[in-house]
């Protein structure tokens, strides 16, 4: 499995559902105690999330963390990675 596609691909469902959500990256940011500068990395793909920020970020968007995990899951498969 390719790391830096799953950070990738992770940061852009983020991205997208934080746009869905109308937030900027520091209302994300400040909901998900974490820095505006940590989430944009995040959706860049330069940052390697822990499992409680993933759940952290997911209830800020007011979504599961399973939900967005699955997100990537598709996708990846999609472009024929597993």
């Amino acid at each position: 499995m390719n790391e830096l596609m799953i950070k990738t691909t992770l940061g852009k469902v983020i991205r997208e559902k934080r746009k869905l959500a109308g937030l900027s990256q520091d209302e994300l940011a400040t909901k998900s105690f974490v820095s505006r500068n940590y989430i944009s990395l995040v959706e860049r793909g330069d940052k390697q999330l822990t499992i409680g920020k993933v759940f952290a970020i997911a209830n800020a968007l007011g979504d599961f963390p399973s939900s967005i995990i699955q997100e990537v899951e598709l996708r990846m498969k999609e472009n024929g990675l597993k």
